[in-house]
């Protein structure tokens, strides 16, 4: 549907890739990825698949501590992808 311009984005809750697996390109994710860490200082989205587990904890390069790239449970979610879904809705023709 994507690649006949039937679809212009995916808005998901969904933290497993799996649309990125599928080869949706335009994806809006509210809860984040299971596959990346995000340093919770600098911001800076890390691929857990270039992350070693062998330390107890994980750093970033500027020295703070990582986290899942998820919404955990009492967390606001992501402005920029609040603001991603919101445009796409307003400029859709169609939403399922």
């Amino acid at each position: 549907m994507e690649q006949k311009e039937f679809l212009k984005s995916v808005i998901t809750q969904n933290v497993d890739g799996l649309h990125q697996k599928a080869g949706t390109k335009t994806i809006v994710e509210f809860h984040g990825n299971h596959n990346q860490f995000i340093c919770l200082r600098c911001k800076k989205v890390t691929l857990a698949e270039n992350i070693s587990l062998e330390k107890c904890s994980v750093h970033c390069g500027c020295g703070f501590p990582l986290k899942p790239n998820v919404v955990l449970f009492g967390e606001m979610l992501p402005v920029d992808a609040l603001k991603k879904a919101r445009q796409h809705a307003e400029h859709c023709e169609s939403c399922l």
